[in-house]
């Protein structure tokens, strides 16, 4: 186990034992992302620090959000005549598709918020 100059654990290793340990998916997930960044902003020759990183990712946040209709409301959508046909695809090689888990004919709520979308 790494150790940091105070004698405590560092903060990666943290990460790393707090996702092998808990195993949530959304941490894993999180965690590779953010590591993922850190690694293309450093070969760019972006010297960022964590907490720089922490700070915009706070602020910036305009990902949309992603909800998967459960059958019901997936029903209750069709309701309002229109055809499953007639609803938007995406490719099962989508990045979205695959960190949901997504199966050909689930629905998902894409919602978006923030000024940009004056919502």
């Amino acid at each position: 186990m790494a150790m940091n100059e105070n004698g405590n654990e560092t903060r990666s290793e943290c990460l790393v034992r707090m996702c092998n340990e808990e195993s949530d998916i959304e941490t894993i997930h999180y965690f590779e992302c953010r590591k993922t960044l850190m690694e293309m902003l450093h070969d760019r020759g972006y010297n960022v620090s964590e907490s720089d990183l922490t700070l915009f990712l706070s602020i910036v946040n305009v990902s949309p959000k992603y909800e998967v209709l459960t059958a019901n409301e997936k029903q209750n959508l069709l309701k309002y005549k229109v055809e499953e046909k007639q609803l938007p695809h995406m490719l099962r090689t989508d990045a979205i598709a695959s960190y949901y888990g997504l199966e050909k004919g689930q629905v998902v709520k894409i919602s978006h918020s923030g000024e940009m979308f004056n919502s």
